[in-house]
């Protein structure tokens, strides 16, 4: 009974091993498949795509492929991951998604065919910032523009108060603030809250509107 005991967990051990062995391999298949995305490599990601491979396959902070494609604007490459089943809202490990990505580097083309493929307009990552935030904090108006135009609430608040006016506001982006305005941004509170928070620059900016 003993030597059968010892045999089994002999097999067991092997077992784990070779199992250790394809998870490994499978591992390093799919961070070559996130690094051809990220490079634009559209023969080899489309040769992984044919094999199998996961297109939702994140690394250890969350990142996918579609995150690399919206990032670099790489339209060709968002549309064959999407067609193999690339969820538009995967999320990082900051709650981040693609879209978000977009809005930060102002890829407004990326963003408009993010959300014609479903993409949440008014997602919040894990600190309530929104793409509208994100584009608005750097000053994308086109950006901005589109996600307004597609339903994106300009006067969501952050979990530390911010809204994307008193973003703006933050880095002086006058034309970015009249546009936010425009569409419907409380100016008021924006003021009230900067005021609040002593955020005294904020609030000469938004005097300005």
């Amino acid at each position: 009974m003993k030597r059968l005991f010892v045999k089994e967990k002999a097999l067991i051990g092997i077992i784990l091993f070779v199992a250790l062995l394809i998870t490994g391999c499978h591992n390093k298949d799919e961070e070559a498949f996130r690094e051809a995305a990220r490079k634009g490599e559209m023969a080899i990601v489309r040769q992984y795509l044919n094999s199998g491979i996961d297109v939702n396959a994140r690394d250890n902070v969350g990142q996918a492929a579609l995150f690399w494609a919206a990032l670099d604007n790489r339209m060709e490459m968002a549309k064959l991951l999407i067609q193999h089943g690339a969820e538009v809202n995967i999320e990082e490990i900051t709650g981040q998604t693609p879209i978000m990505w977009a809005a930060t580097v102002g890829q407004a083309e990326m963003i408009r065919y993010l959300l014609d493929q479903g993409a949440d307009v008014n997602f919040r990552d894990h600190k309530k910032w929104t793409a509208l935030m994100w584009a608005s904090l750097n000053g994308h108006n086109d950006a901005v523009r589109i996600l307004l135009e597609r339903g994106a609430d300009s006067n969501a608040v952050s979990e530390g108060g911010w809204s994307a006016l008193t973003l703006a506001a933050r880095k002086g982006r006058i034309p970015t603030m009249k546009l936010l305005a425009s569409k419907g941004a409380d100016i008021n509170a924006a003021m009230v809250w900067a005021s609040q928070k002593g955020h005294t620059s904020i609030v000469e900016f938004l005097k300005r509107l």
